[in-house]
């Protein structure tokens, strides 16, 4: 009985991380490219309302989840490794809370303000450029898929910031003051030789020079027709 508790204990401990690992690659796919795992590089963080609460939900249950697990049945790294995850999940649900039925939540890409002058969208597609793998076509085939999501995603965080304002939920105006100043780059036809074309500037292993030159001739027209127009709308919301 007592030996079957345990296992179970721990059997149960272990799922509850493997849920949670494979959710943060999942629900954060530029992370996840940032840490090596290549499985949704072509994605970006879906920060529609839906998805927010959907998140928050999985948080609340994975709390109930390794709530449930009794610690006695667990090794001493395992009652650590549950007390941190359940501390974890208790600080997340219960600042999630705080927004009631407003799609907001505790990860940084739910929040109500979706950027500031210290980061945002911008800063992201920065460090992606400058970190993703390039190491093949697909690679590039996986970026452009990205840099065509932008607009979408931009779209979200400008109406998730509008219904921010209306609930009363309003950034102080210090941090923002520069926010338009940064997005300027990227919002005008400047950003085809700004730091998002930084990937296709020299020829890379695995890509033939015709290949080369179409990926980049997409890569022209994705930056200065798609994303350029998403991040002046978004200039302009901070204007």
């Amino acid at each position: 009985g007592l030996a079957w508790s345990a296992q179970n204990a721990s059997a149960r401990l272990a799922s509850v991380v493997k849920q949670w690992e494979a959710f943060e690659r999942r629900e954060f796919p530029e992370q996840a490219t940032l840490r090596g795992h290549h499985e949704a590089d072509e994605r970006l963080t879906d920060v529609s309302d839906s998805a927010v609460l959907r998140r928050r939900q999985f948080v609340t249950a994975r709390l109930s989840e390794i709530g449930s697990i009794d610690p006695a049945g667990l090794t001493e790294q395992e009652r650590l490794s549950r007390e941190l995850l359940a501390r974890q999940f208790a600080q997340r649900t219960r600042l999630s809370s705080l927004y009631g039925n407003l799609p907001f939540g505790s990860f940084d890409s739910d929040g109500w303000l979706a950027l500031s002058s210290l980061g945002g969208p911008h800063t992201t597609l920065v460090i992606l450029a400058q970190a993703s793998r390039f190491g093949s076509r697909q690679d590039y085939e996986n970026y452009l898929a990205r840099l065509e999501k932008v607009p979408d995603q931009l779209r979200n965080l400008i109406k998730r910031m509008e219904l921010a304002i209306k609930a009363g939920w309003v950034g102080p105006a210090a941090p923002m003051e520069r926010v338009p100043d940064q997005l300027s780059g990227f919002a005008t036809a400047a950003i085809a030789s700004g730091p998002l074309m930084s990937p296709f500037s020299g020829l890379p292993s695995g890509v033939n020079e015709g290949a080369h030159e179409e990926l980049r001739a997409r890569a022209r027209q994705v930056l200065t027709q798609k994303v350029a127009p998403a991040f002046a709308d978004l200039k302009r919301f901070f204007e």
